[in-house]
């Protein structure tokens, strides 16, 4: 495995072992008008992935802080937004004739018209749906389309397709009419509702209609989510601010974690005779299988890793229901930071900020038996593969009861004990006493208005559906032009750890897809839905996500989320989204509510591509890939940049291998274990956080052992890599401005440095928390360019070596060290690497 004509692995002169050092140090001082420049490089490389013509390039201008920099956003740079601050549905050629057509109108139609002609058109969807249904059951000939006249659509249901709404030789498009704005609302119209005042703490209030009793979990006025009462005051969505000022003292007590015993162990042996796992509890039934390609001989991650039962892999269970690590939870906390009393704590929801800084949870609160003491909700755990409790609540007891399990904390798969953490809680009536905030109770509704709130002329919506859309076991459905928005959280729904890095993630979204085929997403915007926006789940295929805008999203953009039957991923136990294409698409904030979320998330897939993307803002990694799986991933030409701004220990790019899947090999009657090699190709990364801080240390970070990635003709700007343990990591042709990488813990006898353009003003860098350089176990590195523009000293340093040391131990031996490269020769160099001409 590696490039063609690449040297022969030899072994290694020793070097001393270097000092632990912190990852990720802040940005080096750029040179002079380097850090304008590239962010101007960025927004014309946005318009070149982007296709010249998307929604709303000032969001890119904005995230790169353009908009308040006069020096840097000067005359040129505005003139390059004017020509493609278009709206995004524009960029669709609007579909004129179709073999059988049907229309809908939401304010002129009727169900009793037959919807065949433009002025006799259908009132709703799901009247569409029963007409397009008959079609395909009568046979024939002939595509379908469903157009869909301006207008907002209030969904009392989710909307359902499947098997029969799809056909194996036809296709059906649903397509908003000549690019007309059409709203797909999850939420109940409260525009009408007669508000008067006597709410709490100086509030407004208004009864509810009934269809809208005690469903409401989300409020929209004017198109802005608004903040449920809360404690402490502030807006929660701006990372850092007010809204999370307060501050947890300690946990009640701490519950330790709980799992299932499995039916069985797995143990893998290469064919070279190696064993690359091993069960721990021969009283299970072991399932022995030989995988065609031996791993490198050391490995600490996949070498003695113990495949699903005890210790830190005992999250993982038959029933998918426990959603932690080995760590403690907690099932309450102690606080000074409250200062009202409660009247009902029952109705509160914590949200909570990882002990590590490594995402964040929400509890349901039982009661406050004390002024500075909250208990959680604990109820008997669900039956079903989920994370998601039910039964009656009832408060969390000090002392474990193995029969009842946390109404929260799941929405990660660390799991800790509450210490310092910061949070804050909502859905408390006395809390509701500032601008914007809202409270429902029973058959009312209450808010708070800012000053420039009319609300009797303001449009009111309450978000009830987290799903808008729902496609499983369909193929060759195209969904087009359509709005989606007014969506309820999901962040007390069931979670799940599907595989072996950190995260947990709610299979379900705004418009999910389940083993599906050909399924187009084109030009949507998912505006403010409350959870996911889009879920690939199981064995989704050959389907495509492209020009989409998501927009304040409250959990991930984006997820490939596959199932296996435990690490089996072979025929019948594996079900894999593959071979899809995400492409064009705009992720702008994600995380509203979930902390450990991303704009593009993959978990048990399988070859799909993610291409011509801009991602920015959010609370953790831009992407998060949470294992290898069968790999073949492909990462190429997207922008990505303002990621983990509420998190740390991680990149702008995460992954994970710790568990891999065994899958059929190529050879009928073999098995294979490694992932396919997964491409990051051309992508322009900032390791920065232009609107506030970032606790980021590097553009792509290969945490515990992710293996199998060509990394190449790459601009990584303000720091690269973190290369942990894992096999065959190549870094190749990349540009980088900053650390070019930190090599941590120990396996790098398949690594590779080379042919990379290392540039850093204030000297090169290597970190070394392991045995990069170690004769047994090394790093190759050679033919780099290293630059240090301004510095004639050209301090250089791999751990704690000199270039010229480094050379005597046989690295870098063709690599060159110079002072003298310009501002405008580090863009063209990054300007022909991306391809923009």
């Amino acid at each position: 495995y590696g490039r063609a004509g690449s040297k022969p692995w030899i072994p290694c002169a020793p070097t001393p072992s270097p000092p632990p050092g912190p990852p990720g140090p802040a940005p080096p001082s750029d040179p002079s008008g380097f850090d304008c420049q590239s962010r101007l490089l960025a927004l014309e490389f946005a318009k070149y992935i982007l296709g010249g013509s998307v929604s709303e390039i000032s969001r890119v201008v904005t995230g790169l802080g353009l908009d308040t920099d006069e020096t840097c956003y000067n005359s040129t740079a505005r003139a390059l937004q004017s020509k493609v601050n278009t709206p995004l549905r524009a960029t669709l050629n609007p579909i004129r004739d179709a073999a059988i057509s049907f229309y809908v109108d939401a304010n002129k139609g009727s169900d009793s018209n037959k919807g065949t002609t433009v002025d006799q058109p259908l009132k709703t969807l799901p009247k569409a749906q029963i007409m397009v249904r008959g079609i395909l059951t009568a046979g024939g000939t002939g595509d379908v389309t469903v157009f869909v006249r301006g207008g907002t659509y209030f969904l009392q249901d989710t909307l359902n397709f499947g098997m029969e709404d799809s056909s194996e030789s036809r296709s059906v498009t649903w397509t908003a009419y000549q690019n007309e704005t059409v709203m797909l609302s999850g939420g109940v119209d409260l525009s009408g509702v007669s508000w008067t005042t006597g709410g709490q703490g100086g509030s407004l209030k208004a009864m509810l209609p009934s269809d809208a009793v005690g469903k409401i979990m989300t409020l929209f006025v004017n198109g802005r989510r608004e903040i449920r009462a809360k404690f402490p005051n502030g807006d929660p969505l701006i990372p850092g601010g007010n809204g999370w000022s307060a501050k947890a003292q300690k946990a009640t007590s701490g519950y330790q974690a709980t799992g299932v015993q499995f039916p069985y162990n797995v143990d893998v042996v290469s064919s070279a005779g190696m064993r690359v796992s091993q069960g721990s509890n021969l009283q299970n039934e072991t399932l022995n299988f030989t995988v065609s390609q031996p791993l490198y001989s050391y490995n600490p991650t996949r070498q003695n890793f113990y495949a699903y039962h005890t210790g830190s892999s005992e999250r993982f269970n038959t029933s998918l229901n426990h959603p932690f690590w080995n760590s403690q939870v907690s099932p309450g906390f102690l606080t000074d930071s409250l200062t009202n009393s409660w009247a009902n704590a029952s109705t509160g929801i914590v949200h909570m900020y990882h002990t590590g800084g490594w995402g964040g949870w929400q509890f349901q609160v039982a009661e406050r038996p004390s002024p500075n003491t909250i208990t959680f909700a604990c109820r008997p755990p669900h039956s079903g593969e989920s994370s998601e409790v039910q039964g009656e609540s009832v408060p969390c007891p000090a002392t474990q009861d193995n029969s009842l399990v946390i109404d929260g904390g799941f929405q990660e798969c660390r799991g800790a004990s509450i210490g310092s953490n910061q949070f804050y809680v909502e859905n408390i009536l006395e809390e509701l006493d500032s601008e914007r905030e809202w409270f429902m109770s029973e058959n009312t509704i209450m808010y708070m208005p800012d000053n420039v709130t009319n609300i009797k002329n303001s449009t009111i919506v309450g978000g009830v559906l987290d799903t808008i859309i729902n496609v499983v076991g369909a193929q060759n459905l195209v969904f087009r032009g359509f709005s989606i928005s007014h969506t309820a959280p999901t962040y007390l729904k069931s979670y799940e750890c599907p595989s072996g890095g950190d995260w947990a993630i709610h299979r379900g979204a705004s418009f999910f897809v389940e083993d599906s085929e050909n399924i187009t997403l084109e030009g949507l915007t998912f505006d403010q839905v409350s959870g996911n926006g889009v879920v690939f789940s199981n064995e989704v295929k050959t389907s495509t996500i492209r020009k989409c805008l998501f927009s304040d999203i409250g959990d991930s953009a984006i997820a490939m989320l596959g199932s296996s039957k435990l690490m089996l991923a072979t025929e019948g136990n594996g079900l894999l989204p593959t071979n899809n294409l995400i492409e064009s698409n705009v992720v702008d904030t994600i995380g509203v509510y979930g902390k450990q979320t991303s704009a593009y998330f993959k978990a048990k897939s399988n070859a799909n591509t993610v291409r011509n993307n801009v991602f920015m803002n959010g609370p953790r990694a831009g992407v998060n890939f949470n294992d290898g799986s069968a790999g073949g991933e492909v990462l190429e030409s997207n922008l990505f940049f303002n990621f983990v701004r509420e998190s740390g220990d991680h990149g702008m790019f995460n992954s994970w291998d710790r568990q891999p899947l065994i899958r059929d090999g190529q050879t009928t009657g073999t098995y294979e274990i490694n992932p396919v090699p997964h491409q990051i190709h051309r992508n322009f990364i900032f390791n920065k956080n232009f609107l506030g801080t970032t606790r980021s240390g590097y553009s792509i970070d290969w945490d515990d052992g992710s293996s199998m990635y060509n990394a190449s003709f790459n601009f990584l700007v303000y720091g690269a890599f973190k290369v942990r343990d894992g096999i065959n990591r190549l870094m190749t042709d990349n540009i980088i401005y900053g650390k070019p990488a930190d090599y941590q813990v120990a396996g790098f006898n398949s690594t590779h440095f080379e042919r990379n353009t290392v540039i850093d003003p204030t000297g090169i860098k290597f970190g070394c928390v392991g045995k990069a350089y170690d004769p047994n176990d090394c790093v190759h590195q050679n033919f780099n360019k290293y630059y240090t523009p301004n510095l004639t000293a050209m301090s250089f340093s791999a751990c704690g070596n000199s270039l010229s040391e480094l050379q005597q131990m046989g690295f870098d031996k063709d690599s060159t060290l110079s002072a003298n490269l310009s501002v405008p020769s580090m863009i063209d160099m990054a300007k022909s690497m991306l391809f923009i001409n």
